[in-house]
């Protein structure tokens, strides 16, 4: 926040503005997460020990968990900021900040797990990235909204997609033992082999894709959609 705020009247208002949202609204996501899902437990001091090993490797590795193409418009939108003024580090942090709130997901399965980090975030955003739920998570946050509880629908769709990813990528990791594997070839099989639970899922999505607006109920269905199949999926229950 304080290195945004020092680039007064060094970059465009509105490009600091847009910033500074962007960072209200991660403050905000990550507040309601630690609201509802933290270890009562541990102490503050605690807590940032957990999350902060997780929070540096994804810091310094996303672009390496990432799939090309979202690596690739992940630069393409810091360039852009960089062109307008913004130091390179801040901007790369800002586009960056909607990958960056997993961290606590990804900390929380590493530890449940006992697998290392980086193949726990390896699964987590190749396999957001074959099934589309990056790109309906952007569908989601891209709805606009009329009033207070569509803001309020809008951010549980979010949440809700973002524990069924967490949910999904547990599964996976799940249906392999060690850490020395080709995450890319594992979630490949995985999907094949989940192929006609994943048809229902798949169809929905063409759906959307087909349309060039959404109404929040087929949010609402969607997501109901995901949430059977990552329990018709996980064969431990």
């Amino acid at each position: 926040w304080q290195s945004i705020a020092a680039l007064d009247n060094h970059i465009p208002s509105a490009v600091q503005t847009e910033m500074l949202y962007q960072l209200r609204r991660t403050v905000r996501r990550t507040t309601r997460w630690f609201l509802r899902h933290r270890n009562k437990g541990m102490t503050i001091e605690e807590t940032i020990a957990f999350f902060a090993p997780t929070f540096a490797d994804l810091s310094n590795n996303l672009n390496n968990y990432m799939v090309e193409d979202e690596s690739a418009r992940l630069t393409e939108k810091a360039d852009a900021l960089v062109a307008q003024g913004v130091p390179e580090q801040i901007a790369m942090r800002i586009v960056s900040l909607s990958s960056l709130f997993s961290v606590m997901d990804l900390a929380e399965v590493a530890a449940n797990s006992g697998r290392a980090i980086d193949v726990v975030s390896n699964t987590y955003f190749k396999l957001g990235a074959n099934m589309g739920l990056h790109w309906f998570l952007d569908q989601i946050t891209a709805q606009p909204v009329a009033n207070h509880w569509q803001a309020l629908a809008r951010a549980s769709y979010r949440e809700e997609l973002d524990w069924q990813q967490r949910a999904l990528s547990e599964v996976v990791l799940n249906s392999f033992e060690g850490d020395d594997h080709d995450v890319d070839s594992l979630i490949n099989q995985w999907m094949e082999n989940q192929s006609t639970l994943l048809l229902r899922w798949q169809q929905m999505l063409a759906e959307f894709k087909t349309s060039q607006s959404h109404d929040f109920a087929k949010f609402s269905v969607a997501l109901r959609e995901l949430m059977l199949l990552s329990h018709n999926c996980d064969t431990s229950k």
